[in-house]
C-alpha cells in the first residue's frame, strides 16, 4: 500500500506521494484483525521497514496514520501516559483502517507480564523491550509473551470468541499457535552494559529483533542524545549491537531517524526498521513552518518587496513543504 487518496488531488496539491516499500505489508494480514500479523515473517524477508512513531492519544490520528501507506506504527507506551485500554484501541484503529497493511509494534514501559499479555492480547505485531541488559531478562519476556510449551504465557479467555474471531491461517492449528509464530520479540538495547551482553541477548530463542535506543546509549556515553553520531565510543557500541545481531540469525535492528541525514545514515549502517517521523513532531514543526513563512510573507510585504518566488507561490496555492522544512535533525 502507498497512499488510499485520489490520485488526481495527489497530483494537483503536489503532495510526495511514497512509493511502495520493499516488503507486501498485506501478505502477512492475519484472518482476524485482533490476532496479530505476521510480523516475524515480514521481518524475515530481510527488507528494510519503515514506520512512524505514534504518541497522541486519539484515535482519528490512527486513522489517518494508518491510510498514508507506512509499514509498522510504533505505539510509545514508555513514553507516553497511555492506558492499555486506549492503546488497544488505537491498534485495532491501525489494523482496520489499514486492512492490515501497517502493523503495529509497541514500546511497553516495564518488563511487567501484564503489560506484554495485554498488548499481545490486543493484537499487536511486536513487542518493544526498552533498557534490556541481560539474556535473563529476555528470557522473561519471551516467558511472558509465548503460550507453552515455548513460555509460560497465560490463557486469554477474552481474547477470541470461540467459533467468531478465532479463525485459522492456513496450516495453524491453534490461536496460540498463531499467536507464538506471528508477534516478534523486539530487545532494545541502550546502554554500555546492554552493548556488551548483546550476544547473549540476542541468543536467547524467541528474541526476534533489537533496536537500538541511541538518545540513551549517547547520554550515558557523555554524549549529546542525538540519533545518531560518529564518535568513536558510540559507533563502537553499536557496532557490538550489529555484530551480534549478525551472528544470531541476521537479525533486524531497528532505530529512530527523523530526518533526511539520519535517515540517510542509518539506511546506509544496514538499520532494518527505521521510525522516520512521529505525530507530534509532523504536527509541531509542519505548524512552526506555514507560521514562519506567513510571517516572512507578511514582512516582505510591509518592507514593499513582492517576495512572491517560485516556492513561496507554492505554497499560497496550498502545497506542502518539503519533509527537509519541517523535519527535525
Amino acid at each position: 500500500m502507498a497512499t488510499r487518496g485520489n490520485p488526481m488531488i495527489q497530483q494537483l496539491y503536489r503532495l510526495p506521494v511514497p512509493p511502495l516499500g520493499q516488503v507486501d505489508m498485506a501478505s502477512f494480514r492475519p484472518v482476524c484483525y485482533d490476532q496479530p500479523p505476521n510480523f516475524r515473517a515480514a521481518l524475515r524477508q530481510g527488507k528494510t521497514l519503515v514506520g512512524t512513531c505514534m504518541t497522541i492519544l486519539n484515535n482519528d490520528v490512527a486513522r489517518f496514520t494508518s491510510n498514508i501507506g507506512f509499514d509498522f506504527v510504533f505505539l510509545d507506551f514508555e513514553h507516553t501516559p497511555m492506558s492499555p485500554d486506549h492503546g488497544r484501541e488505537i491498534i485495532r484503529t491501525v489494523h482496520a483502517h489499514s486492512e492490515g497493511d501497517t502493523h503495529v509494534i509497541v514500546r511497553i514501559p516495564t518488563f511487567g507480564h501484564e503489560w506484554v499479555a495485554w498488548v499481545l492480547d490486543a493484537g499487536a505485531a511486536a513487542i518493544v523491550i526498552p533498557h534490556s541488559e541481560t539474556a535473563e531478562q529476555a528470557q522473561k519476556i519471551v516467558e511472558a509473551a509465548k503460550f507453552p510449551p515455548h513460555g509460560k504465557r497465560s490463557y486469554p479467555p477474552f481474547t477470541a470468541v470461540p467459533g467468531v474471531t478465532d479463525g485459522l491461517p492456513k496450516g495453524k492449528r491453534s490461536l496460540y499457535e498463531v499467536y507464538n509464530d506471528h508477534a516478534a520479540i523486539i530487545m532494545q538495547i541502550e546502554s554500555q552494559k546492554g552493548c556488551e551482553n548483546a550476544q547473549e541477548i540476542l541468543a536467547v530463542p524467541g528474541v526476534d529483533a533489537t533496536m537500538i535506543g541511541s538518545g540513551d546509549l549517547r547520554m550515558e556515553l557523555g554524549l549529546p542524545p542525538t540519533q545518531d553520531g560518529p564518535e568513536p565510543s558510540y559507533q563502537a557500541c553499536v557496532q557490538q549491537v550489529f555484530k551480534a545481531a549478525k551472528a544470531n540469525g541476521d537479525m533486524p535492528v531497528f532505530g529512530f531517524a527523523f530526518g533526511p541525514a539520519f535517515i540517510e545514515s542509518k539506511v546506509k549502517q544496514g538499520y532494518r526498521g527505521i521510525m522516520v517521523t512521529s505525530d507530534v513532531t509532523s504536527l509541531v514543526y509542519k505548524q512552526m513552518a506555514d507560521l514562519k513563512l506567513a510571517r516572512e510573507m507578511i514582512q516582505q510585504k510591509e518592507n514593499g518587496a513582492d517576495g512572491m518566488g517560485k516556492e513561496t507561490a507554492a505554497n499560497v496555492n496550498g502545497l506542502s513543504l518539503s519533509d527537509k522544512d519541517v523535519t527535525p535533525q
